[in-house]
């Protein structure tokens, strides 16, 4: 029931960051889900069972040259998003943009992953960017599938976060990003990333709608994937000379090296074998041989120096990391 509460009370948070409401497909049967005409603070909703979620706002700053947007002009509401090659950005219609399509005071819908570092603003990879146009227009939503159900009347899709219930008629149009591939519904299946443009939705949980178009994305890479292949390291485009060593099969990194090059002090306390890493005033304690999560190796000495699993990167600094051919790009 708590749960419940949460989801409809970050629902209904988004809803009011919108010029016109989603409501219940009884009393509003053509009501659009519209992004706001203009938001002068950074909606989020946060409750979410997947790693990704959602925000929306106004582009108060923009750099083309190191690729990433910021919402919020405020210092305690701006949100960084980092963007690379496997970002998606489209306009509101479905047709593929980029970059140099955003502008400082358009409005964004903006799909991104839960870690974000611990700077100020606050940083996190973009998924999807959807730009909003001048008119008010349907905003896609973005989605995983976790199952696909096909029915009399066509299709069902549930989605990994628990979140949506995509009822899909036969005729439904599917189309393909940035390609000229033919795609249909039997090419949307789990795990498939997707883009659903609906114009009302039921405020059930978990919320029911009927998309009248639907984008399937490119798979992302999983850097588990190839992660064997690893040899080398890079932090924010630079390689590092650091050795990078397994233990069975789990990618170990240097701690202070790579920390180090992400902005962070590193402080070493002999007494208690742990590494604190610290930025302001965040930070994060390592205990050589102790195990953060069962299914990886703790900590640990290799030669003289702290080793620790590639996730925790991603996980407790909230950097994201990307494998390029035998290099882990660590980015943030």
């Amino acid at each position: 029931m708590k749960n419940k509460k949460r989801f409809l009370a970050a629902i209904l948070t988004l809803a009011m960051s919108l010029s016109t409401a989603c409501v219940l497909a009884e009393e509003a049967a053509n009501t659009p889900m519209l992004i706001s005409e203009n938001p002068e603070a950074v909606a989020v909703v946060e409750e979410n069972l997947a790693n990704y979620t959602v925000t929306e706002g106004t582009i108060s700053e923009l750099s083309e040259e190191e690729s990433y947007i910021v919402l919020g002009e405020a210092v305690e509401d701006a949100k960084r998003f980092n963007i690379g090659e496997e970002t998606v950005i489209i306009k509101a219609d479905g047709t593929p943009a980029s970059l140099t399509d955003c502008a400082k005071g358009a409005n964004v819908r903006i799909y991104h992953n839960v870690a974000a570092t611990f700077s100020l603003p606050p940083q996190s990879f973009a998924r999807v960017i959807v730009i909003a146009g001048e008119e008010a227009s349907v905003l896609p939503i973005y989605a995983v599938v976790s199952k696909v159900t096909e029915n009399e009347d066509g299709y069902t899709i549930e989605t990994e976060d628990g979140n949506f219930i995509f009822n899909v008629a036969k005729d439904v149009t599917v189309l393909p990003y940035r390609t000229r591939n033919i795609v249909t519904m039997s090419d949307v299946k789990e795990g498939s990333a997707i883009l659903a443009w609906s114009e009302i939705m039921t405020m059930s949980i978990p919320a029911q709608a009927n998309p009248t178009q639907i984008m399937l994305l490119p798979q992302a890479v999983e850097a588990e994937a190839s992660i064997s292949d690893v040899t080398a390291v890079a932090v924010n485009g630079e390689a590092l000379d650091a050795k990078v060593e397994f233990i069975e099969e789990n990618l170990m990194l240097p701690i202070r090296a790579i920390s180090e090059k992400l902005g962070y002090t590193v402080t070493w306390n002999g007494e208690e074998r742990s590494v604190l890493v610290a930025k302001g005033e965040e930070s994060v304690k390592v205990v050589l041989d102790q195990i953060a999560r069962s299914a990886e190796p703790a900590a640990t000495l290799i030669g003289e120096l702290t080793y620790v699993p590639h996730t925790f990167f991603n996980e407790l600094l909230g950097s994201e990391a990307v494998i390029a051919g035998e290099t882990l790009q660590i980015n943030q």
